[in-house]
């Protein structure tokens, strides 16, 4: 069978951390990689049998990078700390490890929810990532800070049945800080590749991401989750351009 590292990034996830350690303990090895969280994160982390390990956060993909140097076993599972493994798919996951040859990445289906309500449609909508794979024979896309990509190099591309599922609002306050940290990190990638916003930009692509969430994808059907989900994600877009026209007038 081949074995399994599961890898957990955080920076302040005391309120997540030990449950994401509890969902993954049916991996051989567990690694939590902590951007020197200011919180308990650390000390809770490390109540556990897992492999802690602190360093400096640039972005997704270097912070991934230094992981997997430090994991044991090629098959690797990345896991945010605000995400479960249920049992369903920890058993589909084990039989796959115990088949002769794997496939060299495993999309998984994502179940989402928001302010306590499961978001099943819209926006929403189960989507499939890869985020099971062999390190030696797929890597992310390194031109990416954030929404990273798997790029997979050699061999096939398997479907697991069963999804993660993703708890996305702590509180308001997390939601809105954790979206003002994307931005950044995505409006950092736009100037590496010297785009320069303007009104379509600022006005526009805020105002479609509302009405295609809202209205077009079903955020309607989920009372003021809905709404909120819609708003606070236009307000992100907004935001990834004006720190974007910052950066390009040299005021960021």
């Amino acid at each position: 069978m081949e074995k399994l590292t599961i890898i957990i990034l955080t920076f302040n996830e005391e309120d997540n951390i030990e449950e994401a350690i509890s969902t993954a303990n049916f991996a051989d090895e567990i690694i939590v990689i902590d951007s020197f969280s200011t919180d308990k994160t650390a000390e809770f982390a490390q109540k556990y049998n897992v492999n802690f390990i602190q360093n400096k956060f640039e972005d997704f993909t270097k912070q991934r990078y230094e992981a997997a140097k430090q994991a044991r076993n090629n098959m690797i599972l990345f896991l945010d700390a605000d995400e479960r493994i249920p049992i369903l798919l920890k058993d589909e996951i084990q039989r796959e490890l115990a088949l002769d040859n794997q496939k060299s990445a495993y999309k998984i289906l994502f179940s989402h929810i928001f302010m306590g309500k499961a978001m099943k449609n819209g926006f929403f909508r189960k989507k499939r990532k890869l985020r099971l794979f062999n390190k030696n024979l797929c890597w992310y896309d390194e031109t990416l800070l954030v929404h990273e990509k798997l790029l997979v190099k050699k061999g096939e591309i398997g479907k697991l049945t069963n999804p993660i599922i993703h708890h996305t609002y702590r509180s308001l306050k997390h939601t809105i800080m954790k979206k003002q940290f994307y931005s950044e990190l995505q409006a950092k990638q736009l100037y590496k590749q010297k785009v320069k916003p303007n009104f379509f930009h600022f006005v526009i692509k805020p105002s479609y991401r509302f009405v295609n969430q809202y209205f077009f994808r079903g955020g309607f059907l989920y009372g003021y989750q809905g709404f909120f989900s819609a708003f606070i994600n236009s307000c992100y877009v907004m935001n990834r351009y004006i720190k974007l026209w910052l950066m390009n007038n040299n005021m960021a």
